[in-house]
């Protein structure tokens, strides 16, 4: 997969419902509020949100998936700017974005757990990891994005990629890669240099069934028995890479140390786990502090989020982590933004006025009670969506004065 210097600020993948949706990170903003229903560029995927009513407000939610969420009338909603109705993702039983690119550009692409379990995807196929034949696919344009004419291969509608049945979860940053209902991972994208044709699905090969899964910089498989075990690893961790050559790990590897997990959320540059017990476990790239252990270190092996709070669910984006808190409060860390009249700024340094500024430490957001989810979209704005045990949505954003809470559902 070609990546050409995207801003980073899409949102993570969230925790699930029985039939889970996993956002791996998609922002779903102004330029693109449905992805390839309606487009969002000039040509391909994603022309245009298209006319939508800002006087719309979606009903009441039931599950946020990233800036999206089903509603509890069974339609799915994208919060924008602007608010839309995305009809695309309507009875997906998972739906994941990759994160790091914005949706209709030569790396942007999604695919959907369809209710046979069967995958479909569209958007750039770039690395083939779409799964089609390179002769069935179209060409879309870059529109002005990368300022420059160029095209890419792509697909502008939902189509089933081959080889791939009995899924139940779906991280497009992991590989593609879906768990299925045997508790298996299957994963695809990349060409096979001998045909010129996309690589078959592949097994991981895993030592206790899988319950989650997420990818970044290496993906990673939650097991059922509460170990977590990674392969195509980078210097980001979590494991070390004494254990780990930097090349990456063609096998899985239990990360050391990590046991009773329930959670896993991993977005781009940096992870995040939970035990069962509600202490949280961070590692990968620290410059906004989103680590949450008090520095802006780098970690290649997870560390402990500093702290008395302990949670029940969280979720993790370039430079944010948000967690929902055991008595079903909202915390955040990360959220580096320069300083006004400062440039250059690259990392956070509470005591350093010229660097970015951010919270490395989980934070309370006040105003927010009866949380039953979180969704952390980025550093921009807002920075994350929590659903209410009302079925209300409200985003948090970051003001001069601190955080900001906006209702935005219903």
């Amino acid at each position: 997969m070609v990546h050409v210097g995207y801003v980073r600020g899409m949102p993570s993948r969230t925790s699930s419902k029985v039939l889970r949706i996993a956002q791996s990170a998609a922002h779903i903003g102004a330029a693109c509020a449905i992805f390839l229903a309606s487009g969002c560029g000039s040509s391909g995927p994603g022309a245009g949100a298209g006319g939508a009513d800002a006087s719309v407000r979606p009903p009441r939610m039931k599950e946020l998936f990233g800036g999206c969420g089903e509603a509890t009338d069974g339609s799915f909603w994208c919060f924008g700017p602007p608010v839309q109705e995305d009809v695309a993702l309507q009875g997906a039983l998972d739906v994941s974005w990759n994160s790091g690119v914005s949706i209709g550009t030569p790396d942007g692409f999604r695919c959907a757990v369809k209710p046979d379990r069967s995958v479909v995807c569209d958007g750039s196929d770039e690395g083939a990891q779409l799964g089609f034949d390179p002769s069935s696919v179209s060409t879309c344009g870059c529109g002005a994005f990368l300022g420059s004419p160029c095209s890419y291969p792509c697909q502008n509608t939902p189509r089933t990629v081959p080889g791939v049945s009995e899924a139940v979860r779906i991280s497009a940053d992991a590989g593609p890669c879906v768990v299925r209902t045997d508790g298996s991972v299957l994963c695809w994208g990349g060409w096979d240099s001998a045909t010129g044709r996309p690589n078959a699905p592949r097994a991981i090969p895993l030592p206790d069934k899988a319950t989650k899964i997420g990818g970044g910089s290496g993906s990673c498989a939650l097991l059922a028995n509460g170990t977590l075990t990674c392969w195509t690893l980078s210097s980001r961790g979590p494991i070390d890479q004494t254990t780990c050559p930097s090349a990456g790990c063609a096998l899985p590897a239990v990360v050391p140390g990590l046991e009773m997990l329930v959670d896993l959320s991993i977005s781009g540059e940096h992870g995040c786990a939970l035990r069962a017990d509600g202490v949280a476990f961070c590692w990968g790239m620290n410059l906004a502090g989103e680590v949450g252990d008090g520095t802006s270190m780098d970690r290649t092996v997870p560390a402990q989020v500093s702290g008395n709070l302990r949670f029940s669910q969280l979720s993790t984006n370039f430079g944010v982590t948000c967690a929902i808190t055991q008595d079903a409060r909202v915390a955040c860390w990360g959220l580096a933004q320069t300083p006004a009249g400062v440039a250059g700024a690259t990392r956070c340094d509470p005591s350093d006025p010229t660097s970015l500024m951010c919270r490395p430490v989980p934070t309370l957001v006040p105003g927010i009670q009866n949380a039953r989810q979180v969704s952390a979209v980025s550093t921009g704005a807002p920075l994350a969506y929590v659903l209410l045990d009302d079925g209300s949505v409200i985003a948090i954003g970051e003001g001069a004065r601190g955080f900001t809470l906006t209702q935005v559902a219903p």
